[in-house]
């Protein structure tokens, strides 16, 4: 299970991964506007990797990588 916990204005959660070889940190980033936001990164060649885990139907966000690899999630702060 994960464990979070707020570090200043930042929540941060640990996930236990053991298929992971390496430790990454995921950031999750806020939009208001999360289709001009996520036309913005594409258009910056941001690759998009929404088969990453579902986020359900209607959900205002998605999966993205950045030049390392590493997964990052874009949402609007009421997303869920």
């Amino acid at each position: 299970p994960a464990i979070g916990f707020e570090l200043g204005p930042n929540r941060l959660w640990i996930d236990e991964a053991p298929m992971m070889s390496q430790a990454e940190v995921w950031l999750e980033l806020f939009t208001k506007d999360f289709p001009m936001a996520a036309d913005h990164f594409a258009k910056a060649g941001v690759v998009r990797c929404d088969a990453i885990e579902p986020l359900g139907e209607g959900f205002r966000g998605g999966w993205i990588t950045n030049p390392a690899n590493i997964i990052h999630m874009l949402r609007e702060p009421d997303a869920w």
